[in-house]
């Protein structure tokens, strides 16, 4: 694993640039849009030699014959683009100041906007990478990272958001970085300590609900009983 936090500034902008080495999405999403690319062909050749040899008729004819082609060409192509050229990154835009999440696939790109006030802090833990509400604790042993994450002001209803994540071993890294994100928000700076090992907000209200109620009957046997006179 392979984790660097970049930092931008840009007309009073903070640009936060996470990058994970891609493997697992070159790998799968190289092949795809290959295999996308390969579909498309074969239907435009083949509507550009029936064009060719038939003029517009057998065009048309062939087309509806490659119908197979072009619907495989259009879920792969798609995907495969995604996952080779789709990037995220953060900007702490000043105006607020709000948080935007930026989806960005080169040919367009979409924003999300959280404003600051929903948050109470900026925190730097020690996390388990993919720390998900959902994910089971029999999922193996968790990789830690430094968690840089925003800490809400109420969990319950707005949850915490993470800005960006580096190796455990850059916790320095962490904490310079985390300072400029509390800076550029106007919130306060909370650093764990260096052997705490700390839960996403999310994953710990989940646990929560998870343990099992008090057993009553265990609560009677252990309370003390007055003597009788």
């Amino acid at each position: 694993m392979a984790l660097t936090l970049r930092l931008e500034r840009d007309h009073g902008r903070l640009a936060i640039h996470n990058r994970m080495v891609p493997v697992a999405r070159l790998v799968f999403g190289v092949p795809l849009l290959a295999g996308g690319a390969l579909f498309l062909s074969g239907v435009v050749t083949a509507i550009v030699e029936g064009a060719r040899t038939g003029g517009a008729d057998a065009a048309i004819a062939a087309a509806l014959q490659a119908w197979l082609s072009a619907l495989f060409a259009a879920m792969l192509l798609p995907l495969g683009w995604w996952l080779s050229f789709g990037r995220r990154f953060i900007v702490i835009d000043p105006q607020g100041p709000t948080i935007v999440e930026v989806f960005d696939w080169r040919v367009g790109r979409k924003e999300v906007r959280r404003p600051s006030s929903h948050f109470r802090a900026v925190r730097v833990a020690a996390e388990p990478l993919n720390d998900e509400p959902n994910r089971s604790n029999d999922a193996g042993a968790p990789v830690y990272c430094q968690q840089i994450r925003l800490l809400a002001k109420a969990p319950g209803v707005q949850p915490s958001f993470e800005i960006g994540v580096l190796e455990l071993e850059a916790r320095q890294d962490a904490i310079t970085a985390a300072g400029q994100v509390a800076s550029a928000l106007g919130l306060p700076l909370e650093v764990a300590e260096p052997d705490a090992r700390l839960r996403s907000p999310e994953r710990e209200m989940n646990d929560a609900d998870d343990l099992p109620p008090p057993d009553d009957d265990a609560e009677d046997m252990e309370r003390p009983t007055a003597p009788s006179p």
